[in-house]
């Protein structure tokens, strides 16, 4: 992947994890990376308090600016209220061809 797209999931994994903590009061954080049919996500989920009903923080600095991130990337982003409590984010970022391509002759001898 391009250097600035890693580090733009990079930050935005990080703030989800920062307000996972400080926000929700989270116990436990999960954190996974898939690749399929092109397309990459990147999904964060924690047992805090989750996200107000009201949304109300979705205007805080830290979500519009992994918001932005995403955006700057091609990807799009959701931030949810997990069942029965916590909070979900999900970034899905497309992957360059060349970089489906390289996965699928992994592992293959040359």
């Amino acid at each position: 992947m391009d250097p600035a797209a890693e580090a733009h999931l990079y930050r935005i994994a990080q703030e989800a994890l920062s307000n996972a903590v400080a926000h929700g009061r989270a116990k436990r954080i999960e954190i996974s990376l898939q690749f399929r049919g092109g397309m990459g996500s990147l999904r964060i989920r924690d047992d805090g308090v989750g996200m107000p009903k009201a949304r109300v923080a979705a205007e805080g600095y830290g979500l519009r600016s992994m918001d932005y991130r995403a955006r700057l990337i091609g990807a799009s982003m959701r931030v949810e209220r997990a069942s029965p409590r916590g909070t979900i984010v999900v970034c899905r970022f497309p992957l360059p061809a060349a970089t489906a391509k390289e996965r699928r002759h992994a592992g293959k001898p040359a």
